[in-house]
């Protein structure tokens, strides 16, 4: 994942099967839910703790990051997903 920061510019992070992926809630973000890798869209504002291995990959331990972050950056899902149009062939031969 690549991350921009406000101090750094970009930076790369790795993530593995062991990087919690968790919105924070409440008032006071005290509460967590765990969310999947996919929640992790681009754009999304994170707060991530990592370390080095032993190859210097920076690798996130965790990332975290708000629920009212997430629901802004989603596109907006329509009322009615299908959809059935009549077609008239306007073309006969």
């Amino acid at each position: 994942m690549t991350l921009q920061t406000s101090d750094a510019g970009k930076l790369v992070v790795l993530l593995t099967d062991t990087t919690d992926a968790d919105q924070v809630q409440g008032a006071f973000k005290a509460r967590k839910k765990e969310m999947s890798m996919a929640a992790l869209i681009p754009g999304l504002a994170v707060n991530v703790e990592a370390a080095y291995n032993d190859q210097h990959d920076l690798v996130a331990k965790s990332v975290k990051f708000k629920g009212n972050d997430l629901d802004a950056l989603r596109p907006f899902k329509p009322a009615c997903t299908k959809r059935r149009y009549k077609l008239s062939n306007s073309r006969r031969n």
